[in-house]
């Protein structure tokens, strides 16, 4: 019974050891076969961070109308939404660039 034992145990690691390699094995081949996938996947993300972290240029020639509703960020343009909080000293968040502004600049 001991020997038996002392057989099968190194077997069943042998075969785990195969299995968890094979896949790993198999996950470079998979990888190494789409690449060009994964690049343009990498890419389009990065180009999207960049994008992102770029201030949005201002237009100058634009004036700013200050009725009601008309407000926009001070950083990015963007419109203020129907459900944007606005403190009682002017300031509110804008719900596109997560920057602080105030309705009275």
């Amino acid at each position: 019974m001991n020997s038996v034992m002392f057989t099968l145990v190194p077997i069943f690691i042998g075969v785990v050891a195969l299995c968890v390699f094979g896949g790993i094995f198999m996950t470079f081949i998979t990888a190494f076969r789409h690449r060009g996938t994964i690049q343009q996947i990498t890419d389009e993300a990065l180009r999207q961070s960049r994008h992102r972290a770029q201030p949005p240029e201002q237009n100058s020639s634009q004036p700013r109308s200050s009725s009601a509703g008309d407000y926009a960020c001070d950083h990015c343009g963007a419109a203020l939404g129907a459900g944007t909080e606005i403190s009682p000293s002017g300031d509110f968040k804008c719900g596109y660039c997560d920057s602080w502004s105030n309705i009275k600049s």
